[in-house]
Order: structure tokens, then C-alpha cells, then sequence
């Protein structure tokens, strides 16, 4: 599931903001997000795989809850206010389920306010599954922010954006954000790595993640700002990969490339014998 966004929740602190996070709890699962600082209306774009054993007693909950709360460093976090999502609706859906969802609960703060963006994709990879069968893999990257970056305009600043493949895929771009060295793109690409005659079991062996940052130019060519790469066999199917990753140069251009900075990426591989 990704935990996207949400508006106009309640006003915890005494300056009219909140320092919201949120929880995400399913059946004996949890996974909390980042806390976002001074804010009604904070953006996570966070990306989480949320396993459950077929033999646990709380699958027959069948709901996801996602609870948000006031980070406080010394006093207790106050309840800003929740939703309920029924996966079995969902189930009944095969497109993914992305909706605003209007947070209820009660709080000590008042009556709750707001809504919260979630897209969830449900697996059915264990369901009426052979041992050894073929599955589809799916990779899902969250393009959020860099930090550093060179300055490639007159101005001082850049207009970064960012070019993420996977090998086998076709490439995917990101948005351009004009001028800054501190771009915030919030953006996820997702690939789907299918079985083949070549490939039958989608192996992760051998498929390197590459994500090349460049400068925008209207005329001439793009600016190439650093680059990160690693092979997706180091990451584990189902776990949440989040790192600030330092930006390189291109191999062989060592001295040619000028490269500051690093970029903030989440990974997360599921699979499936279906991938959408």
C-alpha cells in the first residue's frame, strides 16, 4: 500500500499545524511513516508491504486501519483520527484501490476534520498457489527528494529531474522542478518483471535498478546532475528499501562529470501470479 497524503487534519499545536504520521495496522502487522513537520496538509508518498501469515487468527478482520497521529517529542501524541479500509471490497475490485477517505474516530483535540489519500493493491501470490510455480514480480520506486545537487543554470539552481529504469524495461521520467537544488518529486514508477521463455522464473538476478538525475534544458542537451545504481537481488521481496542513496558519476567519466548530492528513494518488490 502507499500511504499518499492528507488535508486539513486537525491543528494539534498551539501555532494552528500538526507534526502528522500515521500507522498502519493489519491483523498482527504495523508500520508507521515518517512524522511531517508544522503542517494540516502533510505529503508522505510512502510505499509499505504489509505480510500476513495464512495461519493467523486476525486475517479473519479483513481490515486495514490506518490511524494518524501529532508527533511530540516529550508530551503524548495525540489521536488526530482514522479510516477503516475493507480489503474484502476491495478484493472484489481488480483495479487498485486508490481513493480520499474522510478520517473519523474521537480525539481529545475536538471533532476530527480531514481526509487521507491510500492506494492499496492487494496480492494474491499465496492464494491457490503450486510450489515452484512461475510469479510475476512487481517493483514498485518512489522518486521523493534530493538534496545538494549541482548547479547547473546561470541562477545558481537547477531544473532536476529524473530518469529511472530497470533492466529489460522501458525507462520512465519523473516531473521537472524548476530551479532549485533541493527538488521534492513525490513521484512512483511502478515495473512489472514477467516470466518468459528467457526468464521463467522473473529473476531479480542480473536486473540493476539505475536512477540518473539530469538538468532540463529547452535547447541543447540535459545536464547530468549523478546517477545511483544497484542490482535488485540485494533487496528482500516484501521489505520497505528506504535510503538517502550519494549521487555518482557515470563510469568512465569520473573527471568529466561534476556530481554533489543524494537522492531519496524507497524500493519495494512484491510478487504475484498476477502484477497490475
Amino acid at each position: 500500500m502507499e500511504l499518499c497524503e492528507a488535508r486539513e487534519v486537525l491543528a494539534a499545536d498551539r501555532d494552528g499545524t500538526s507534526d502528522p504520521y500515521a500507522v498502519i495496522e493489519l491483523g498482527a502487522a504495523q508500520e508507521k511513516s515518517q512524522a511531517k513537520q508544522n503542517t494540516r496538509n502533510p505529503v508522505w508518498n510512502e510505499a509499505f508491504s504489509l505480510k500476513l501469515d495464512q495461519d493467523d487468527p486476525e486475517l479473519v478482520v479483513n481490515t486495514m486501519t490506518v490511524s494518524l497521529y501529532d508527533y511530540n517529542k516529550i508530551e503524548k501524541h495525540s489521536f488526530l483520527g482514522k479510516v477503516e479500509v475493507d480489503l474484502v471490497k476491495i478484493a472484489e475490485d481488480e483495479e487498485p484501490f486508490e481513493e480520499w477517505i474522510e478520517l473519523g474516530g474521537k480525539s481529545e483535540l475536538g471533532r476530527v476534520t480531514g481526509e487521507v489519500r491510500l492506494k492499496i493493491r492487494l496480492d494474491r501470490r499465496s492464494l491457490g498457489k503450486e510450489p515452484g510455480a512461475p510469479t510475476t514480480k512487481s517493483v514498485s520506486v518512489a522518486l521523493l527528494e534530493a538534496k545538494g545537487l549541482v548547479a547547473a543554470d546561470r541562477g545558481g539552481t537547477s531544473d532536476p529531474f529524473v530518469q529511472v529504469n530497470i533492466t529489460g524495461q522501458k525507462m520512465q521520467k519523473t516531473k521537472v522542478i524548476k530551479k532549485t537544488l533541493d527538488p521534492q518529486w513525490n513521484e512512483t514508477k511502478s515495473f512489472v518483471l514477467a516470466p518468459s521463455k528467457a526468464d521463467p522464473d522473473a529473476r531479480l538476478e542480473g536486473k540493476i535498478l539505475s536512477c540518473e538525475v539530469f538538468d532540463f534544458d529547452l535547447i541543447g542537451g540535459n545536464d547530468f546532475l549523478g546517477q545511483v545504481s544497484f542490482p535488485l537481488s540485494n533487496l528482500n521481496v516484501q521489505e520497505v528499501f528506504d535510503q538517502w542513496l550519494p549521487l555518482k558519476p557515470r563510469e568512465g567519466k569520473e573527471k568529466k562529470d561534476k556530481v554533489t548530492g543524494s537522492i531519496h528513494v524507497q524500493v519495494v518488490i512484491t510478487e504475484g501470479e498476477e502484477a497490475e
